[in-house]
Parts: structure tokens; C-alpha cells; sequence
């Protein structure tokens, strides 16, 4: 039987920092933020204590990152302050949340535990904030409304309150509320949602649970923070496996870029072939059309040509019919002139010719 759990499978981050929105999945069983400095991970780690601890005081946060001259308030991390003084959400009211999404390994349920800010352009402290949880995924919305606006107080009681009514939420609807306390979200958090953990002894894991400065190299932060009580040979062992990771892990991302390279090139051939191919059957029906349209003038002068003939010999038949009806009017008219030089006619012709002369 598999031992339950309650693991963190989602952060949701809105207005905090540098990040406007952001979602960070989680593995289950080892998630590490290596970056650059000034990337952000000090930022992420505060937003998690901010929901895991209940803390909102200034001295709590930045431990990550160890820098005494950039103390961050909650107040700055919500606005966005930059070093060079400018500020991200500076001149505005706004909102702001940051949620953990946790699944029950148990059941197969899930539950979400956050807080919520309410700042406003004017504010020199943190005036307004709560925390909340409720049963279920992160909202498909993702706490934004009109695409891109987090979510107002009245808009996430709404959602808790939708949360409540749920069938299979019933019988737990204690967990989808807004806590009036710090307090009693602390004791819901560690009592109920986490199963009786003593909150303190688990404050006490928040330095292994952040990411602290290699000042003295790989080895040493090992051995400092993550196995204080190893042999030397076993963390000498665990850095340089560390090291053939990130080149190994190196060699990963070459190869990565080097077969999306190849498989846009194998993409791209394939499309020249189609194309060549396309282009091969187009010039083959082109030569089909242009023989067809020979074909075709062909018949047309054939059957033209068959037409004419055809009249030709028409024309000739009325013309041996015309020829023979000729010569019988000339035999008829050579008949009829017989018959006048034959006739009294012709003689009394010739006397009025003379009496007319």
C-alpha cells in the first residue's frame, strides 16, 4: 500500500515581484531553481513561505537570497520595485494572490491554499490582505478575469462560495473559506490540511526548503545545507555527479536543438518533394490539356473539312443537274427558231421590215 500524501502540484503567482502571472508546476519529489542572479528565484521561495508559514512580515522575507542591501518588504515584492527605484505596479491599485495547489494522494483530491492582497497606489504599509483556501483545482481562469485582471475580494468569495455548494465538497466545507485570522488559517493549514503538524518544528525546515548562495562551491553547499552530516567521499561524489548532470544536461539541450534543427530541415525537404511532385503532376496534366486541345482543333478541321467536301459534292450534283436542264432549253430554243424561219411568220416579218425601210 502506497503511503498517502499530500503533495504541491501547482503555484500560482499574480502581482508579486517582477511576475505578473505565472504558474510553476511541480515534480513530485525534487524541484530545484537554478538561475542567474536577479532571475527571480528568491522571489518564487518568498511567495511559497508567504503561503506555507502565514508570513507577511518584512524581517521573514529575502532569506533566500542573503542580500542585506536589497531588504524586500511585502509591500515592494507587491509592487514590483526594482533596484534602479522604478516599480512595476507603482502608481496603481491593484490585486494580488498567490495560491498552492496540493493534491491528496489518498483520495485523489485536490485543495487550494493562498493569500490574497488588496494594495492601493497610496498605501505605505500592507493594509489588506487574507488568507483563503479552497476544495478543488486552481479555476480554469486561473484567478484573472477579462484576460488578464486578478481577481477582487468579491470576486474570489464568489468562487469560494461556488466551491462550497459542490456535492462532493459538502462534507467539507469548512476548508472553502476566507480566514478571519492569520491564526486560524495556521491552525486549519498544519491541523487539518497538512494532518497535525507542529507548525514550528516545521518552520524549522525552511532552510533546506530554500535556495541559498554556492559562495564556497558546489561541495560546501552540500554539505552545509543538504547533507550537514555526510562523509566527505559521499559529498565529493554527489558534487561530481551533480557536474556530469549540468553537462550531460548540456548535451541534452544541444542535441534538442540540433533534431528540432534537423526536423524542420526533414519538414522542409518534405514539402520541396511534395511540391517538386506537385509540381511534376501539374506539368504532366498541362501537357495532357494542351494534347487534348490538339485533339480537339484536329477533330474540328476534320469535320469541317468532311462538311465542305460535302458541299462540294452537293454543288457539283445541282450543277450536272443545272447543265443538263441547259441543254435541253437550247434544244428547245434551237426547235422553237426552226419553227419561225418555217412558219408565215417569218415571212410577214421580213415584208414589214422592207415597208418600214
Amino acid at each position: 500500500m502506497k503511503q498517502r500524501k499530500k503533495l504541491f502540484t501547482r503555484m500560482l503567482i499574480n502581482n508579486w515581484g517582477g511576475i505578473d502571472h505565472k504558474v510553476i508546476e511541480f515534480h513530485e519529489y525534487v524541484n530545484l531553481f537554478s538561475e542567474k542572479s536577479g532571475s527571480g528565484k528568491s522571489t518564487v521561495m518568498d511567495a511559497l513561505q508567504a503561503v506555507l508559514y502565514g508570513s507577511v512580515r518584512n524581517d521573514f522575507f529575502n532569506r533566500a537570497a542573503d542580500d542585506t542591501k536589497n531588504k524586500r518588504s511585502v509591500l515592494t515584492y507587491l509592487r514590483g520595485a526594482q533596484k534602479d527605484g522604478t516599480s512595476n505596479r507603482g502608481d496603481q491599485d491593484f490585486h494580488a494572490q498567490i495560491v498552492l495547489e496540493i493534491l491528496d494522494t489518498a483520495n485523489q483530491s485536490n485543495l487550494c491554499i493562498g493569500v490574497f492582497f488588496e494594495v492601493g497606489k497610496n498605501d505605505v504599509d500592507l493594509k489588506k490582505y487574507h488568507f483563503f483556501s479552497h476544495l478543488g483545482k486552481m479555476p480554469e481562469d486561473e484567478y484573472l478575469f477579462e484576460g488578464n485582471i486578478p481577481y477582487s475580494y468579491a470576486r474570489l468569495q464568489n468562487l469560494i462560495k461556488e466551491r462550497a455548494v459542490v456535492k462532493e465538497n459538502k462534507n467539507r466545507s469548512n476548508l472553502n473559506r476566507v480566514y478571519p485570522t492569520r491564526e486560524s488559517y495556521l491552525n486549519t493549514l498544519n491541523d487539518v490540511i497538512f494532518g497535525y503538524v507542529d507548525g514550528g518544528r516545521f518552520k524549522t525546515m525552511q532552510k533546506s526548503a530554500i535556495a541559498l548562495r554556492m559562495t564556497n562551491g558546489t561541495s560546501q553547499f552540500i554539505k552545509d545545507y543538504m547533507f550537514p552530516k555526510s562523509k566527505e567521499d559521499t559529498i565529493s561524489a554527489i558534487s561530481d555527479q551533480l557536474a556530469s548532470y549540468r553537462e550531460i544536461k548540456e548535451q541534452i539541450e544541444i542535441l534538442e536543438k540540433e533534431i528540432e534543427m534537423l526536423t524542420q530541415i526533414q519538414q522542409h525537404n518534405v514539402k520541396l518533394v511534395n511540391n517538386r511532385a506537385l509540381q511534376e503532376e501539374t506539368e504532366k496534366y498541362l501537357k495532357i490539356l494542351e494534347i487534348k486541345e490538339k485533339e480537339a482543333h484536329l477533330q474540328a478541321g476534320k469535320e469541317d473539312l468532311e462538311r465542305i467536301t460535302d458541299e462540294i459534292n452537293s454543288l457539283e450534283q445541282e450543277r450536272g443537274c443545272l447543265k443538263g436542264k441547259l441543254e435541253e432549253e437550247r434544244e428547245k430554243l434551237l426547235k422553237v427558231q426552226v419553227e419561225l424561219k418555217s412558219s408565215d411568220l417569218e415571212r410577214k416579218k421580213k415584208i414589214c421590215l422592207r415597208y418600214s425601210s
